[in-house]
Order: C-alpha cells, then structure tokens, then sequence
C-alpha cells in the first residue's frame, strides 16, 4: 500500500501546488479566474483515461468526482486544456518513476536490475497539423489516419516504464533508445542491464553504451558484422572499433526450441554469467512487449481524446503516469498473492483489467483531495483491486498470426 499511496500523496501536492500551476499553464492569464472548473481539475480529468464520448466523459467526473451539479461543455474544456502544458503530465509521469524506482523491495535477476529498451508504432486520427507533426516525409498510410512513434525503456522485472517518448516517424528506433539512455545516465549503475531487439545494434550504439558503462544484451542479425561471421563458436570475443576506439564484446549464439540459433552480444563477463543464463536473461525482454499489450488495449492509448498535437501528448504521458500507478498496485498485490496462495497450483498476479476499471474515477478524486484519509481510501482502493487475481501458467506460447488486422481508430466528435 506504500508505493500507491506514496504516489497518490505526491501527485496530489502537486497538482494542487501554485508553482506548478505557473509552471505549465501556457498563458500567464489562463486559470486566474475562478471558473467551473480550473486548472487542476483539468489535469485529473485529462488523468481520468477519456475514452468514450467526451461530453459523457465530462459530465460523469463531474457528477462522480467533483459532485456537483453544473453543467460543463465539451468546448469549454477544449478551450481549457489548450492553456496547460505537456510538460505538466511528463512531471507527473517522472514522479511515478522516481517513486517506483527508489523503492526498497526491488526484484532482481542475479542482482541485476533489467530493463529493455523498444519501440512500436500507434495509429491517430489525422488533421493538417497532426499528420505534418507525425508523419511528415513518410507516404499516408490513409486520408484520416496517420502513425506515430512510441518507445520505451522498461524495468521488466519491477514492470514499470523508467522513460517514454512519443515522436514523429522520422526519428528511428535508434534515436529514440539513445534519447532514452542520455536520461538514464544519471540512474544507470554497474548493476544495471539493459536489453535490445534485432533493430538496435550498431558500433555507435555500443560505443554509447560502454561509454557511460551500462551492461547491455543485444540480438543480432547473422549480417550485422563481419566480424561475427568469422567465427564459428557459440561463446567468444570479438573487437569493435568506432571512432578510434575499441570495445570488446562478448557474443553468444544459443539454440532456440524451434531448432533456430539466435546471435547475442554483450559486455557482461563470463564469470558472472554462463551461456546457458542468457536465453532466460534475453527471455525478460519479453516484459516490455506485455506492457505495450497493455498500453494499447486495456489503457485504449490509440482513442485519443483531442485532435491537437498537444491533446495527443497530454493523453500519451496521462497514460504513462496512469500505467506507473497500476504497476505500483500491482507490485504490492502480486507479493500479497505470493503470501496467501503459496499452497495453489499456479502462481497468481494481479488483474490490470480490474486495476484499471477501479482507478477510474477514484484516482482523480483522489488527487483532488475529496476523501479525507489517503491510507484508508488507498485501503480500499487495495481491496478493491484484490478481486479476481489471473493465474500465471508457464510455458505457454502461441503462434504468432500469419497476418494481422488494422486497429480500428475511434475519434472524439468534437474536434479539440
């Protein structure tokens, strides 16, 4: 209950504070006035995963969170929200990480901490200014649909995002991830891993990565480097060269079940780990393709609620901040489920679903300050989100689709 209540307790000083009022309103004017509702109701409502109708939307937080009885318009809060900053829900977002990552129970992999970097494309509605920030340079996947990138850098054990980033598809994978670890930088420790897919691995990337001395895992391409093709080994090292500097890296080709050999790199040494740990090490990085799963379809990120650029970022790191909070309910309900199941036949996790369904309209009222005790609401809230706990069965796995359908984009009525 700490973590979540921890974060509620922050994240509610926050919004409630002047400073960051002045901090992100985008008009020195804007929320002086004592209007319906002002700047942080604006905030938990945007935090309140706005994914049905918006007048709907609007007049259920109003009803339910703010009870009372006022009549507040679809335009007015489109009107509203344009005088509040990204930046707002980005520091709402960092506060989470920062909770979630300087806790004390942490779990670890042979006292590593694992993160895995990856990126994936979301679908939003296209207006002039939306498909010029998005897709400018890249052909039009359709007249009213346009993609963007996303990418993360995931704590695969602890399940929480440490950064996130929404960017046009001119910027590649490769940007993004090192965008990712100039920011990680100042956290980043010898204990730390991080691992990457096929499309990252470069000299460039791997001088970036030894430079500020991060342990990294990379899957490779059998074309990559020529220098891999060379050798015939499954456990060996060879000398990269960039820039006039030379790294060693230590690269491992295990057998999958399928028959098929995988080619990894790394720079983590022999004595610490043998080449039979590194198929359940690189198996880890499966956890970030989980949290997109629950990105896109549980937290329904693609339903955007504005048609502005700025609208589209508000709700992108809203769901960001919101995903951090499930994660943060979870970490405490899964070592609970630990204790109280420890006889069952399956080992049990908490139910995002169920955890997602609670947070609505709680957590914003929350933030707001309308209940009267953080720690008896958070209880609550706990006891709420401790229903219907999912079974976790090992070794299950599922043949990936030949083709796949188009995600159908819903958007708001009303152009925001």
């Amino acid at each position: 209950m700490k973590l979540i209540k921890k974060i509620c307790k922050k994240a509610s000083e926050l919004i409630n504070s002047e400073t960051f009022k002045e901090r992100h309103r985008r008009n020195e004017k804007a929320f002086t006035r004592n209007r319906k509702i002002g700047f942080k109701e604006n905030i938990a409502l945007i935090l309140n995963m706005l994914s049905r109708t918006l007048q709907i939307e609007i007049d259920d937080f109003v009803e339910r969170v703010m009870q009372e009885e006022i009549l507040v318009t679809k335009q007015a809060f489109s009107k509203a929200r344009k005088n509040i900053g990204k930046e707002a829900f980005e520091e709402l977002f960092e506060l989470t990480r920062d909770v979630l990552f300087h806790k004390k129970k942490i779990k670890k992999y042979k006292g590593y901490r694992i993160f895995a970097v990856d990126g994936s494309e979301i679908m939003i509605e296209r207006t002039h200014d939306i498909g010029e920030h998005f897709s400018r340079g890249r052909a039009n996947i359709s007249a009213n649909k346009c993609n963007a990138r996303i990418s993360l850098l995931f704590d695969v054990l602890n399940e929480f995002v440490f950064d996130a980033s929404l960017n046009a598809l001119t910027k590649s994978e490769r940007d993004c991830a090192k965008s990712h670890l100039k920011k990680f930088e100042t956290f980043c420790n010898q204990k730390d891993i991080v691992i990457f897919d096929r499309g990252y691995p470069s000299k460039e990337m791997i001088s970036v990565l030894s430079e500020m001395d991060c342990r990294y895992l990379m899957r490779m391409q059998n074309s990559s480097f020529k220098e891999i093709a060379e050798h015939q080994e499954s456990d060996f090292k060879i000398e990269i060269t960039y820039q006039g500097k030379t790294y060693s890296v230590r690269v491992i080709r295990v057998e999958l079940s399928t028959g098929e050999t995988e080619i990894l790199i790394t720079n983590l040494k022999k004595s610490e780990f043998s080449k039979s740990d590194f198929l359940e090490l690189y198996h880890f990085r499966w956890g970030v393709e989980t949290a997109y799963n629950t990105i896109k379809n549980k937290f329904l990120i693609e339903k955007f609620s504005g048609r502005t650029v700025l609208s589209v970022y508000q709700d992108f790191f809203a769901a960001m901040f919101l995903f951090n909070c499930v994660s943060a309910i979870s970490f405490t309900l899964n070592r609970k489920f630990t204790r109280l199941k420890r006889n069952c036949r399956y080992h049990y996790r908490a139910n995002h679903n169920l955890i997602v369904a609670c947070l609505k309209f709680r957590l914003p009222a929350i933030l707001l300050g309308k209940y009267t005790s953080f720690s008896e609401t958070c209880k609550k809230l706990l006891l709420l989100c401790m229903r219907q706990p999912i079974p976790v069965k090992p070794y299950r796995s599922f043949q990936r689709p030949l083709c796949s359908h188009q995600r159908k984009v819903t958007s708001p009525k009303y152009p925001i």
